[in-house]
């Protein structure tokens, strides 16, 4: 009599547990892959933000009048302010310039809840565009900047600081956002300008 070919229960058993473990195995590298890609592409996200938000002011810093631009560093915000040059009038042989521009830090409307606190925003104010005497418009440049530490004092260490040495300005934007697991991913950039105009 010929013997029947097969599994026995044992090797049915066998093969199914170590299938399952194959898959297991896989998803746990599928889904750190997919949590590490989304951490990473949050965190590139919040950089070119930020990257971008600093280009704007230095581009913006580069026309500043160096006699009107002030720094107020203060407990809870900072403020930079500033006029810029729109270029030489030739009607009245001189330099033409803006209405005052101000960059500010202030506290945002965004809770969060496990942080138990708003996060701060970047706000842009001063005529829209190139105009010289347009209407001043608040601008919300961004959010999740990296509000200052629970009763902090002077000088002020939150996400937007300001700094003059001379004519050389130095800003540093903190961003910050939050993974999935509302772990903490901080983005720090800073840019320096050299203000080169003065008022006459």
């Amino acid at each position: 009599m010929r013997r029947q070919q097969g599994l026995t229960l044992v090797e049915v058993v066998i093969a199914s547990a170590l299938l399952a473990l194959l898959v297991a195995a896989i998803w746990t590298f599928m889904t750190g892959s997919a949590n590490t890609y989304a951490r990473d592409s949050a965190r590139q996200m919040t950089q070119d933000n930020a990257r971008r938000i600093l280009d704007d002011i230095a581009q913006e810093l580069r026309d500043a009048d160096t006699t009107t631009f002030s720094v107020a560093n203060g407990s809870t915000d900072t403020t930079m302010k500033f006029r810029k040059s729109l270029g030489f009038d030739t009607a009245t042989n001189s330099v033409k310039w803006s209405s005052d521009i101000t960059y500010r830090y202030e506290t945002g409307s965004i809770y969060v809840p496990h942080l138990k606190a708003y996060e701060g925003r970047l706000v842009r104010s001063g005529p829209d565009g190139l105009g010289a005497t347009g209407a001043t418009k608040d601008v919300r440049l961004c959010e999740y900047v990296k509000p200052p530490a629970p009763k902090a004092s002077p000088p002020y260490l939150g996400g937007f600081q300001v700094s003059r040495a001379g004519d050389r300005v130095t800003i540093t934007l903190t961003l910050r956002t939050f993974d999935e697991d509302l772990k903490e991913m901080t983005t720090t950039l800073s840019t320096s300008v050299t203000l080169r105009i003065t008022a006459s």
